[in-house]
């Protein structure tokens, strides 16, 4: 669940698919939004399970793509040798 955040936000799954330049990012919950909810924010994905590689931000050390979403747009960036 996400820290100090709603229940409904809480993540059961993700998949990333690329399909040439496209990339499709979904994203899971445990429930449905309530009506008249929508989500902004970040989700950081450490897609290899490793803390060595990716990001070294301390409350994001190892993920490997950062997606960051409104309510009309959304863009997915992947760590390179430290920096996205």
């Amino acid at each position: 669940m996400p820290q100090n955040g709603p229940g409904y936000a809480d993540i059961k799954d993700i998949t990333v698919r690329l399909k040439g330049d496209l990339t499709s990012l979904t994203v899971k919950f445990f429930e449905p939004l309530p009506t008249g909810i929508s989500l902004v924010g970040r989700l950081y994905v450490d897609y290899d399970a490793n803390a060595s590689t990716g990001c070294n931000w301390p409350n994001e050390k190892g993920a490997d793509y950062l997606a960051v979403f409104t309510q009309t747009e959304g863009a997915l960036f992947e760590w390179k040798k430290k920096q996205v």
